[in-house]
């Protein structure tokens, strides 16, 4: 997909293995780039998140992409704030 070109990105991330996905913030950098923002769980144990992205362009081109277990979440007493 031509960058240029690119005209919405939306991305999602998951903490249970893709049975519920939570929208992220993807605000675009204005040099066809975006820049995704994700709420990370509590968690009381070590766990991985998800991260599913889908891109589109005017031309009606589109793509999907799922990184399954794309980082890891070590405990801590509240939600976190991750950019990606």
């Amino acid at each position: 997909m031509n960058v240029r070109r690119r005209s919405g990105l939306r991305a999602w991330t998951s903490a249970d293995g893709g049975a519920h996905w939570v929208p992220a913030l993807a605000v675009p950098t204005g040099d066809g780039t975006y820049r995704v923002t994700v709420w990370n769980p509590r968690v009381a144990a070590k766990g991985r998140v998800s991260i599913k992205v889908e891109a589109w362009d005017r031309d009606g081109n589109a793509v999907q992409q799922v990184l399954d277990q794309a980082y890891a979440l070590r405990p801590v007493a509240g939600p976190c704030l991750t950019a990606v």
